[in-house]
């Protein structure tokens, strides 16, 4: 019995990380919190402002370091980017950058693919 414990506890090592890890959001998600009110979540602002989704990574990172390092304190953009240091401007700009172009579409780094679609839009269909 306890040799059969031993084995069982092994297996499930080598079986691979916790399913816990493979389901954790991309890294600069929740630091994009705040960018999401006004651009969205998905990247898909509405109104006249950016829309980040499909946009170059580096691009969207050179913008948030010019806003960061500029005197320029009457734009809110400026205001929030100062407030985070370059790692976490790299983290959101690899975030917005690896979204889908497509409205309602979003991709992550993984290559999986969501349409924002929750199981409640199936059923009101109904």
């Amino acid at each position: 019995m306890r040799r059969l414990v031993l084995v069982t506890s092994v297996g499930l090592m080598l079986a691979g990380p916790p399913m816990a890890v493979l389901a954790q959001p991309p890294a600069g998600r929740l630091l994009a919190s705040q960018c999401a009110q006004c651009h969205g979540t998905n990247g898909q602002s509405v109104g006249g402002i950016d829309k980040l989704a499909g946009e170059s990574t580096q691009e969207i990172y050179q913008e948030l370091l010019e806003m960061k390092y500029t005197n320029k304190t009457n734009d809110i953009m400026h205001r929030q980017a100062k407030g985070y240091n370059e790692s976490q401007l790299w983290l959101i700009s690899q975030y917005y950058g690896s979204l889908s172009n497509v409205r309602g579409s979003t991709s992550t780094s993984q290559g999986q693919e969501s349409t924002g679609k929750t199981a409640d839009d199936d059923d009101k269909k109904d």
